[in-house]
C-alpha cells in the first residue's frame, strides 16, 4: 500500500500520505463527473403577437424517422421545459385553444443539448359546434314518501329464528 507520495516541483517537495491522496481522488469522484447525459432538452417561452406570455400551451415533439412523441406544457408564466428528449429529428407543434397551432417543421435535438426555441401564438377563431343533450327523467310530483311492494317469497326468507312477528 502506498503510504507517501512525494512531489518536487521546482526546489519545493510536496508529501501527501496515501489517505490523503484516497480522499483527494474521492472528492474529484462526483455523481456529475460520474453521470454520462443520453438525452437533450428543450426550453422556451410562448407569446402571442403583442408579446403576452401564454400559460398553458401544449408543446408536442413527434420524431420524424421514428414517430416518437414527447409531450409538455406551458406553466403558468408561459414558459415549457421538456426534458430527456431522445437524440433526434422533429417536429414541434404548439397548441391552445383559441390560438392557431405554431408548428417548427424541423428541430434537431443532440445529447447533453438544451435548445432553446420561443414560440408565438396568434389568435384564431374557435367554432364548437352546438351540443345537444337529451333525455328525461321521470319525476312523480304527486308523492313525496317511498315506498315498495314486500311481497310474500320476501317475507318467507328473512333470517329469523322463528316466523313469528311477535318475536320481533
Amino acid at each position: 500500500m502506498l503510504e507517501h507520495l512525494q512531489f518536487i516541483v521546482g526546489d519545493k517537495r510536496f508529501a501527501f500520505s496515501g489517505t490523503l491522496l484516497a480522499m483527494l481522488l474521492l472528492l474529484n469522484l462526483t455523481p456529475a463527473s460520474l453521470a454520462q447525459v443520453s438525452t437533450g432538452s428543450l426550453r422556451g417561452t410562448i407569446t402571442d403577437t403583442l408579446d403576452n406570455r401564454i400559460p398553458f400551451a401544449v408543446v408536442t415533439l413527434r420524431d420524424i424517422n421514428t414517430g416518437l412523441t414527447f409531450q409538455g406544457g406551458a406553466a403558468e408564466d408561459g414558459r415549457y421545459r421538456i426534458r430527456a428528449i431522445l437524440p433526434g429529428v422533429y417536429r414541434v407543434t404548439v397548441n391552445l385553444i383559441g390560438y392557431a397551432p405554431s408548428v417548427l417543421s424541423r428541430l434537431e435535438i443532440q445529447i447533453g443539448e438544451t435548445k432553446e426555441v420561443n414560440f408565438k401564438l396568434r389568435s384564431a377563431d374557435v367554432v364548437i359546434g352546438g351540443v345537444e343533450v337529451f333525455g328525461t327523467r321521470p319525476i312523480e310530483v304527486d308523492r313525496t314518501n317511498v315506498s315498495t311492494i314486500i311481497r310474500e317469497t320476501q317475507i318467507e326468507v328473512l333470517p329469523l329464528s322463528s316466523r313469528n312477528f311477535v318475536d320481533l
